[in-house]
Order: C-alpha cells, then sequence, then structure tokens
C-alpha cells in the first residue's frame, strides 16, 4: 500500500518535495532498521543517545504483525543512535502494537517511542492514557500532551498509535486509531 501510494503521490508532486523517513524499522525477521540516516544497527541499552527503546535482542520473537511482521517487547530494552536516524525539529513515529496489557491497568508504565534529551511516548502507572511528552530546558518532561482513555484497550488487540512535531508549525500530535486525540504546541526544548 505504501508503494502504491508513493506512486501516485510522485506523479502530483516533484520527488524533492517528498518526505523520505530517516528511520524505518519494520521487524521482518530483524531489528536492523531498513532505512536510517545513521546507524542502522541497535546497540546495547544504557547508550546515552537512544532513539528508541524496544526489546532484548536474545529474547527476540518475530511473528504475523498487523502488516507484515512484528516484533514481541520484553522487558530489556534494544536501542538505535539519534545521530542521524533522529531529527527533533520536525518528524513523525508511527507504530503498530498489541500491548500485553488492558488499558485500565493502572499498575504498568510503559515506553513506546523515545529520543534522548528530546521526549518520549509512554502509559504512566496510574493513568489510563498515552502521554507525549517533551523534555523542559530543565531536564523535566512537558506532561500537555495525553491521549483519550485507552480502559476499553485489551491485551492482544492492535493499536495504530502515531505522533507527529513540527517546529516550524509549532504543533506537535498523538492520533490513536486514525483520529487526532490531541494538538498542542511545541515547548521550547534545547
Amino acid at each position: 500500500l505504501s508503494g502504491l501510494f508513493c506512486v501516485l503521490l510522485c506523479a502530483f508532486v516533484s520527488a524533492a518535495t517528498v518526505p523520505r523517513p530517516v528511520f524505518y524499522l519494520p521487524f521482518e525477521g530483524s531489528t536492523v532498521a531498513a532505512v536510517a540516516g545513521g546507524n542502522a544497527l541497535p546497540r546495547a541499552s544504557s547508550h546515552r543517545d537512544p532513539i528508541l527503546a524496544l526489546v532484548d535482542q536474545d529474547r527476540a520473537r518475530f511473528s504475523e504483525g498487523k502488516v507484515g511482521r512484528s516484533y514481541r517487547i520484553v522487558d530489556t530494552p534494544l536501542e538505535y543512535r539519534c545521530a542521524g536516524n533522529f531529527r527533533p525539529d520536525e518528524g513523525a513515529c508511527a507504530l503498530w502494537m498489541s500491548p500485553d496489557f488492558d488499558g485500565n491497568d493502572t499498575a504498568l508504565y510503559c515506553t513506546f517511542f523515545g529520543a534522548a534529551d528530546w521526549g518520549m511516548l509512554y502509559k504512566y502507572v496510574s493513568q489510563t492514557a498515552l502521554t507525549f511528552g517533551t523534555a523542559k530546558p530543565e531536564k523535566d518532561i512537558y506532561y500537555d500532551l495525553s491521549s483519550k482513555d485507552i480502559s476499553a484497550w485489551r491485551a492482544g488487540q492492535w493499536r495504530h498509535v502515531v505522533v507527529t512535531w513540527s517546529r516550524k508549525q509549532n504543533q506537535r500530535r498523538l492520533y490513536v486509531d486514525g483520529a487526532l486525540h490531541k494538538t498542542r504546541s511545541i515547548s521550547l526544548q534545547p
């Protein structure tokens, strides 16, 4: 479908204006990024410049996903370098996920996407929403962009989540299952 979309889009727009991903991780039987502006290989955890904390490579489990293959997330993070793979000024992170938890689980903390010293998408303990937080200059997080209530989510159901950000447009957005849940302005970040 994405190939068809690109072909149709390219027929109407010059190639110079079509956005290209800087990092694409399809998990088609590998944890190596298919497209990377920087290093495509995962790094050991606890690196100071992570882009995406996902899984323990030693416990990798590939299976059928919503679109293509999927990777079962376990306890220990798998990290990718931000350098060349992440733009703090503008971008999007889109993912299909099938959480192992119900949306009303208030004892669970889970990070889905994060970039060092920039922000993250997560579900916090005692909350029944997703939060797209971005970094404050003093190293805390702006907690001002949360999804609608996800209490109805059930373990094993597929969900599509997208976060977008643009300094030029001064906005951040959070979409869940194709619906815009919230928009906020870009907070001042270093």
